[in-house]
């Protein structure tokens, strides 16, 4: 939200807003996690993960980020919520506490706030530390396959989500497609085991709107062919799958950590 950004006041309001819901306390009861931006005394773990430090706060910029990314989460989370159980409502169907907290448990996923609540406390901050947003990679599991285990009503809501992404994407690939045989620098790679998978190629620059989803079906693709292609050319290259999962886990480290062991190592 460009407003928030640039304008505390702005996302003040929007706060309040979500604040004043009458179902506002419905959703944070079942589990809707509301992220903190203000405030001098902000338990880490209530923060967002990609901000999860103050020290970043006093760079010039990163406190209008963090505000403007957590009021825009907040915001979608919310209004999903405060719509959904709206329409339960008018449609007269009796929600209970399961249909609430698995629909909380959906948004969060789906906005990156994976739960991570089994594991103690302090090794969730000692993840936050290692690794790159763990809560956001967890969050990239579980918003899939959380239609498993959702009520009917929730699982309808998932699968009316899911479905709406995956057309978004398959047009958005097809429509690429179609350009790249009149436009000759711009493409798109549909070979899933491919490192460009999904990612619109303009020139030098690779745009991919698979938000987070295509290192996993990349993956997969590569865990069940035992192959991976080469970027650039048609031909592929036999993969070792143990290796191919270190390499997998390794990706998702701390960037600190990571540029740490490449610079001792040589090795990207």
């Amino acid at each position: 939200n460009f407003k928030s950004w640039g304008s505390e006041k702005v996302a003040r309001s929007i706060e309040e807003s979500i604040l004043a819901h009458s179902d506002f306390k419905l959703a944070v009861e079942s589990g809707l996690e509301y992220i903190q931006w203000s405030g001098k005394t902000i338990p880490r773990l209530a923060r967002s993960e990609e901000f999860s430090t103050k020290l970043a706060s006093y760079i010039p910029g990163v406190r209008n980020s963090e505000r403007a990314f957590s009021t825009a989460s907040n915001k979608l989370r919310f209004d999903v919520f405060y719509d959904e159980v709206g329409k339960w409502k008018s449609k007269g169907y009796q929600y209970n506490a399961k249909d609430l907290k698995e629909l909380s448990y959906f948004l969060n996923a789906a906005g990156g706030r994976g739960d991570i609540t089994a594991l103690p406390e302090a090794l969730q901050t000692l993840m936050n530390i290692a690794f790159w947003s763990p809560r956001l990679q967890a969050s990239r599991v579980q918003a899939p396959l959380a239609i498993f285990t959702a009520t009917p009503a929730v699982r309808k809501i998932i699968a009316k989500d899911l479905a709406a992404f995956a057309g978004t994407a398959m047009t958005y690939m097809g429509l690429t497609k179609m350009i790249e045989s009149v436009k000759d620098d711009i493409s798109i790679e549909l070979e899933p085991n491919s490192p460009d998978f999904g990612k619109a190629k303009l020139g030098k620059m690779r745009l991919d709107m698979l938000g987070g989803y295509q290192q996993y079906i990349r993956l997969l693709a590569e865990l069940g062919t035992g192959e991976s292609k080469i970027i650039g050319t048609d031909r592929k290259r036999n993969v070792d799958r143990v290796e191919t999962l270190l390499r997998f886990a390794e990706s998702k480290i701390n960037p600190v950590i990571s540029t740490g062991k490449m610079l001792k190592t040589g090795e990207t």
